[in-house]
């Protein structure tokens, strides 16, 4: 079964969520949280599986894409706010 590992996620994230997010990239077979043996709590780790490999690939460079996104709005939002500190 094709699958992939994702790290640093919330600690309130769902399997249900990870389903529905993964989803997009195609038919998501299982989702499963890690929890820590002793306290079984969430520690912010899964693996997804999907029932092709081709899928798992477009997660992954759906993920790729969404997070080069999300870093690139950080910094536009920091090249802003320094500007306007600079013009105050």
């Amino acid at each position: 079964m094709p699958s992939f590992f994702v790290v640093q996620l919330d600690y309130n994230v769902t399997s249900e969520k990870l389903e529905e997010i993964f989803r997009i990239a195609g038919n998501v077979l299982n989702v499963e949280l890690k929890m820590d043996k002793d306290t079984s709590k969430f520690r912010g780790m899964a693996t997804v599986r999907f029932e092709h490999p081709v899928e798992s690939v477009q997660a992954i460079c759906i993920l790729f894409l969404l997070l080069r996104a999300y870093s690139m709005m950080q910094f536009e939002y920091l090249k802003v706010n320094c500007s306007m500190q600079h013009v105050q």
